[in-house]
């Protein structure tokens, strides 16, 4: 993670830049009122604003899952969006011929997958990264980083062939497997490295170009999402843009714009969805993220175009803290209109000496034990029926409410982080003193730094103290006594990790650790309470970095 001076800076060199606009636009969205209370009151009214949508359900990235980690998606009642990828039978196949029986032969197996993900519900975004052997520019089978291979790198040396295999592929998933799918290009070719595109800008743009050709080639209708980038402002060669419109995606966005394909009618490139990943983002920076890339895509005509969240992580370091993190970005991804995300990954890629090792998925490699991330997605399973507005005034406590039938379920979260608490309230600062900045002409950045310096010292001590919550709960039913079981997420409850590190602590071996940790993966009810009517608010002592999940029904 990057230092607290490193995010206070970005803020205060966003601000200088985009001004008094982008201020009222995280005002409005965050309105700190009670930063330094340790109690607030959060209201849940009877209103209903509509079903629980599909950016707020479990998805996740599962290309590189086992057969161990992919049933573990059964689990789940509902599903948002599931990404896979075709990346290991592409590179597995020297010609055409080859790839065509391969993929026919695996038809049982992509009709069982694509079955029980779109059963519960899920959409499925099929990755198609890598470019096959028989028409890569470089044969070599020399290893890169990321498990990618040089030949699958480098751009095809026929792009009119390229394009044929992508009409193919597209015709076999939405023409004889009737899939409705999303289809997404590459994968993060602007990492650092070059280890997953080794051609120019010039060569990936015109690799999009012939990608779409194809797939509106074998079905009109099919949807897909570009370019995969594993960060916003990445250029090819793995550096950020210092000014973003000099990013791979603003010129995507620009080339698409201005390029037609008249062989089949189409006056510009379409775009059905913009993607790409973010990792270890603050969410107050994110917002400005998403507002950024929605106002280039009205500035190029892709209005309608929709936003992907196709890989996102957090604190892998604090699996706790993670599974609040989760809640956080999730709520952003709501309140910013974003239409999927995809949590990366189902699954960690790699073994390691300790079966918890940092590594990305929401599951371990070895064991397939469940992290307090998985928990947080089944928090969300549970869920059914419509969300009901809320109205509160808490800084780092988030809520989301649903009511079906005489059932309310509600999850609670506590994002006690001093960073992010310092970033909302420097915003409501600066919002006061920025029009007589800009009136003046000129900005004492030491004065500022100093500032937000002071306020992330009071957001740490405040980090440390628990909050104090009253939920005020309109009435809704007739009920004279209710039952409330309650659920939680925190340093000793429905975490395996928390379990494992306290086995290894006390000197215990790596097996005692792991059945300790197998032992404590499943959620835990915490306790579960009578409630005489809903006249009075129900209290809840929330630790910083925590989840509640309460279950309040009628008796």
């Amino acid at each position: 993670m990057k230092s607290t001076k490193h995010y206070i800076e970005i803020f205060i060199s966003m601000r200088y830049k985009k001004g008094l606009l982008f201020l009222i636009f995280i005002a409005y969205f965050f309105s700190p009122q009670n930063v330094a209370s340790k109690t607030c009151d959060i209201f849940i009214k009877s209103k209903s604003i509509g079903k629980l949508p599909r950016v707020l359900r479990p998805s996740v990235f599962a290309g590189w899952a086992d057969k161990r980690a992919l049933m573990k998606l059964c689990e789940f009642r509902h599903l948002g969006f599931i990404r896979l990828t075709l990346s290991s039978l592409i590179s597995d196949c020297t010609s055409f011929e080859e790839y065509k029986k391969r993929l026919h032969r695996s038809k049982s197996t992509f009709l069982k997958i694509f079955h029980e993900i779109s059963s519960r519900g899920g959409k499925i975004i099929l990755e198609i990264s890598k470019t096959p052997y028989w028409l890569s520019s470089n044969p070599s089978r020399r290893d890169t980083c990321n498990g990618w291979k040089v030949f699958e790198a480098y751009p095809p040396k026929d792009f009119e062939s390229y394009e044929r295999f992508v009409k193919y592929t597209v015709n076999f998933f939405s023409n004889e497997m009737h899939m409705d799918l999303i289809y997404e290009i590459w994968a993060e070719p602007d990492l650092k490295g070059r280890c997953m595109w080794r051609g120019n800008r010039k060569d990936f743009l015109k690799l999009i170009k012939h990608f779409i050709k194809g797939a509106k080639r074998a079905n009109p209708n099919s949807k897909i999402a570009l370019p995969s980038l594993s960060s916003w402002r990445g250029k090819i060669g793995g550096k950020d843009a210092l000014n973003p419109e000099d990013s791979l995606l603003f010129a995507v966005l620009n080339y698409a714009s201005k390029t037609r394909v008249k062989e089949i009618g189409l006056k510009r490139l379409p775009i059905d969805y913009i993607s790409f990943h973010s990792f270890d983002v603050r969410p107050t920076l994110f917002i400005f993220t998403i507002e950024t890339i929605k106002r280039w895509l009205w500035h190029f005509g892709y209005n309608k175009t929709k936003i992907l969240i196709t890989e996102w992580n957090g604190f892998r370091k604090n699996l706790t803290k993670n599974a609040v993190y989760y809640f956080v970005m999730l709520n952003v991804f709501h309140k910013m209109g974003i239409y999927g995300q995809t949590f990366a990954s189902l699954q960690d890629f790699h073994l390691g000496f300790l079966e918890f090792h940092e590594d990305y998925g929401m599951l371990t490699k070895k064991y397939v034990i469940k992290k307090p991330i998985f928990n947080a997605m089944k928090f969300l399973d549970m869920m059914d029926g419509d969300m009901l507005e809320i109205q509160s005034d808490s800084q780092s406590v988030g809520i989301i409410a649903t009511k079906l039938g005489k059932k309310i379920d509600i999850i609670l979260w506590n994002f006690s982080d001093p960073i992010e608490n310092t970033l909302k309230l420097l915003s409501k600062q600066y919002l006061i003193k920025l029009q007589r900045y800009i009136n003046k002409g000129s900005i004492d950045k030491e004065k500022d730094l100093s500032l937000a310096r002071n306020i992330y010292a009071r957001m740490k001590r405040l980090s440390t103290q628990k909050q104090n919550i009253f939920l005020h709960i309109d009435k809704m039913f007739g009920f004279k006594e209710y039952k409330c079981e309650i659920y939680a997420i925190n340093d000793s409850s429905s975490n395996a990790y928390y379990y494992y590190a306290k086995t290894i602590q006390r000197g215990k071996s790596q097996r005692e650790a792991i059945i300790s940790a197998i032992n404590h993966q499943e959620i835990k009810k915490i306790k579960e309470i009578k409630i005489k009517g809903l006249d009075k608010p129900l209290n809840i002592l929330m630790e910083p970095y925590s989840v509640y999940m309460l279950r309040i029904s009628g008796t």
